[in-house]
């Protein structure tokens, strides 16, 4: 889409003081497209450091995803038409609270969350429950997290 057809559909969406921060941010988007940005880049096998604070967003729809987001930048999905997310006029990001590896990050979230119900308190099933995550190298081991977990289900 071009510059119009954001603010078209800006108008026709927002009202208020919504609408007047959306066509501000459509505006910014427009003027920083020709700013010179300096990258770093990396090869296969390449550490990646990223630092308390960075911001990370991932897509749904692999290369293709990032091959959009490389030529037309981060945009609400109330503005494209793919799916609609839980806050349409929003993009999410990760905000990091730790430095890490890339490596590392990766294979913490793409691992599995893990929910424990019914968590023996006092030497009975009490109604708390927990949750774990399960770093993706840690997925073969799975029966040791439910095995060792003393909780109902």
């Amino acid at each position: 889409m071009k510059k119009d057809d954001y603010i078209k559909r800006a108008k026709k969406k927002f009202r208020g003081k919504a609408r007047k921060i959306v066509l501000e941010q459509i505006d910014n988007y427009y003027n920083i497209l020709n700013l010179k940005i300096s990258y770093t880049t990396y090869k296969g096998g390449d550490i990646v450091y990223l630092k308390k604070g960075t911001l990370l967003h991932g897509t749904y729809r692999n290369i293709e995803g990032l091959i959009d987001i490389v030529n037309n930048g981060l945009i609400a999905s109330v503005f494209t038409n793919g799916r609609l997310s839980k806050y349409p006029s929003c993009v999410s990001v990760w905000n990091l609270k730790n430095d890490y590896k890339l490596k590392d990050y990766i294979n913490y979230y793409s691992g599995g969350t893990i929910k424990y119900n019914g968590l023996i308190i006092n030497n009975e099933y009490s109604q708390e429950c927990s949750t774990e995550i399960i770093p993706y190298d840690e997925m073969c081991n799975i029966n040791k997290y439910i095995l060792n977990n003393k909780c109902r289900m």
